[in-house]
C-alpha cells in the first residue's frame, strides 16, 4: 500500500504546485475528521481556460471558478472501509474519494484581493474541496458554517491561519 493521499497532476498551462503541500493538508483533514488514511485524492492545477470549460460542461456556468470537487462516492460517516469495497483502487488499497480541480490564476487573484498567501489560499480551496469529498456542503447557513468550521480547524493544524 502507498503511504501518499494525494496524486496532483499540473496542467501545462498552469504554474506548479507542490505535491508535499497538499498531501500535509489532506493528512490534516483526516485528523479533524478523524479518518484513517484510507483514500486517494486526486488534485488538477489546471488554468482558467480549462477551469472554464469544466465548470461550463459540468454545471453549466460558463465563467473561470476557484475550485471544483467531483466525488467518486457518496462518502458516508461513520466510516467503514467495507462500504468502499467496488471502487478501491486494487494497486493502492486505497478507496478512490475523488477529485479537485484548483485554478491557479485565480487562486493568485484570491489571495491578494484577501490580502494573505497564495499557501493560504491554495490550502483552502484544497480544503475546501476535500470536505465536498468527505460530504460536506454549504447549502444552507449551517451546512456552510460547519464546513467552514472543518476547513479553517484542517489548516490551523499546520499553521495556514489568516
Amino acid at each position: 500500500m502507498s503511504d501518499k493521499g494525494v496524486f496532483v497532476y499540473n496542467d501545462v498551462n498552469a504554474e506548479p504546485y507542490g505535491a508535499d503541500f497538499f498531501e500535509d493538508i489532506y493528512r490534516a483533514a483526516l485528523k479533524e475528521l478523524k479518518l484513517p488514511d484510507d483514500f486517494i485524492v486526486e488534485l488538477s492545477i489546471t488554468s482558467a481556460d480549462f477551469m472554464q470549460s469544466v465548470n461550463a460542461e459540468k454545471r453549466g456556468v460558463d465563467k473561470v471558478t476557484d475550485v471544483l470537487s467531483f466525488p467518486s462516492c457518496e462518502f458516508i460517516f461513520p466510516y467503514d472501509k467495507k462500504y468502499y469495497d467496488g471502487i478501491s483502487d486494487p494497486y493502492y488499497g486505497r478507496v478512490m474519494l475523488g477529485e479537485i480541480l484548483i485554478c491557479r490564476s485565480r487562486a493568485e487573484e484570491q489571495a491578494e484581493e484577501y490580502g494573505h498567501s497564495l499557501d493560504r489560499e491554495m490550502g483552502f480551496l484544497f480544503a475546501h474541496g476535500l470536505m465536498h469529498l468527505f460530504g460536506y456542503d454549504h447549502i444552507d447557513e449551517r451546512q456552510e458554517s460547519e464546513m467552514t468550521s472543518k476547513v479553517e480547524s484542517t489548516l490551523a493544524r499546520i499553521g495556514l491561519v489568516r
